[in-house]
């Protein structure tokens, strides 16, 4: 991990004990921030990486031919560990969605994966949707206060870091 070689080759603040203890605590605070644990399990629709962090489900992405790896690189600000045990959990629940036993992932989510803060509210409105409830991107962009913003809209659910827990594909053109 690239931010604990950071911390050990940082040097330690002179005589104050108390300082270097708030530094510290400070870092590993920012360390814990940027982790993401993450597991790749199969599905129905093919092979899945479940990431989360300390906040919530932060990436539900379906693999394709694509490797997790090669996702995960392309997130910048972020520590990812694989921990299957950690993330199974997430994947279970997902499972009991695709089999009709559950309507809802009640998953706290963390957006910050998301690339923008308006794409960060759509999402917000967008997650709110009842199970089966079907909305247009019009709609949604007046929700958030953009009326004229329908395309943006489009493209902010377009690249949706937890597609299923934020129902976009229940959002249509009108």
């Amino acid at each position: 991990m690239e931010m604990v070689g950071e911390l050990r080759q940082a040097p330690s603040p002179a005589g104050d004990v108390t300082l270097a203890r708030a530094e510290l605590e400070s870092r590993l605070a920012d360390l814990r921030r940027r982790l993401i644990v993450f597991g790749v399990f199969s599905s129905p629709l093919g092979p899945i990486l479940l990431a989360r962090s300390e906040l919530g489900v932060s990436m539900v992405t379906y693999l394709g031919r694509a490797s997790a790896a090669s996702r995960l690189a392309a997130l910048s600000g972020v520590e990812a560990v694989e921990d299957e045990r950690e993330t199974e959990p997430l994947h279970r629940d997902l499972m009991e969605y695709f089999e009709g036993r559950r309507t809802r992932l009640d998953w706290s989510l963390d957006l910050r994966l998301a690339r923008s803060d308006f794409q960060r509210r759509v999402l917000q409105v967008t997650a709110g949707l009842p199970y089966g409830a079907v909305a247009s991107y019009g709609g949604i962009a007046r929700q958030i206060g953009a009326p004229t913003a329908t395309r943006a809209v489009a493209q902010a659910l377009r690249w949706n870091p937890v597609p299923i827990a934020i129902p976009c594909h229940r959002v249509i053109g009108s």
